[in-house]
């Protein structure tokens, strides 16, 4: 077969689900084989009136096979996917990478960037905001147009997260693989203060309210535990290393060193200091 172009029109009083009409073009491969490259094929979703819908299916060779890669149905798109579910609806199975790209150089002070907005209403939009800034930092942001930016919540309904591991063990799991982890708390204002807070509903005297764990290899080498007190407001914390209480400061002030109870500023067990 000679390469062209066909259109074919089938029917023009169609019911739900038929083929209206597709355009094929077609040429040879190297064993001069006639084959169909690619086509655009329309057929009828719904001819109900009022709620009439079409949809279009955009196929191209891949691989010695005619296969679907763009569909329209409605006011919805598909890619990858022949039935779309939403308003754009992206399935990618195959191993090549799924890249959402903004191209252009950057000159100083320049940036670019992809935005995910959930409205079209001016001035009162919420946007996921991806920048790439002079390909020293990428950022990742929440806009609310007008208002400024906007908190981000990392899984809201359960599950871990994890920064530099796919295996989280935990709410919040960081991991250097191939160095030391550290992480860094700052103010970035003059005269302001930083705060680590560890907050938990404890309501009887001697809970646990937070614990700080040394590990190693998995096991507990060294501990610093709070425990409520009598009130809210007062606490006592617990130094602990290889499994053991060596040391607690009192909401009152009294420490004791190898005493759970002291009775003084400094209160020690035994007879050596």
């Amino acid at each position: 077969g000679a390469g062209g172009i066909q259109l074919v029109h089938n029917t023009s009083s169609p019911a739900d689900g038929d083929s209206l009409s597709y355009i094929n073009w077609m040429g040879n491969d190297d064993g001069a084989n006639g084959l169909t490259y690619a086509s655009i094929a329309v057929k009828s979703s719904d001819v109900s009136n009022t709620a009439e819908e079409a949809t279009m299916s955009f196929y191209t060779m891949n691989a010695g096979t005619n296969t679907e890669t763009m569909t329209f149905k409605g006011s919805k798109v598909g890619i990858g996917k022949t039935d779309p579910t939403y308003a754009l609806d992206v399935v990618h199975n195959g191993t090549a990478p799924l890249r959402l790209r903004a191209a252009g150089g950057k000159s100083s002070g320049t940036h670019t960037y992809a935005y995910l907005q959930t409205s079209d209403v001016a001035n009162s939009e919420m946007a996921l905001s991806i920048k790439s800034f002079e390909n020293d930092y990428f950022a990742f942001q929440v806009l609310e147009q007008g208002v400024g930016y906007k908190d981000i919540v990392l899984n809201k309904d359960g599950g871990n997260v994890g920064i530099g591991t796919a295996s989280p063990a935990c709410d919040l799991h960081v991991k250097n693989p191939s160095s030391y982890a550290q992480i860094k708390i700052e103010s970035g204002s003059v005269n302001q203060q930083t705060y680590f807070t560890m907050e938990a509903d404890r309501p009887s005297a001697n809970d646990t309210i937070a614990n700080i764990q040394f590990t190693v290899a998995g096991y507990l080498a060294g501990a610093i535990t709070a425990i409520r007190g009598d009130a809210d407001n007062k606490a006592d914390l617990l130094f602990h290393t290889t499994g053991n209480e060596r040391m607690r400061i009192m909401n009152d002030g009294n420490v004791g060193i190898g005493v759970t109870d002291p009775k003084r500023e400094l209160h020690v067990d035994g007879n050596t200091l």
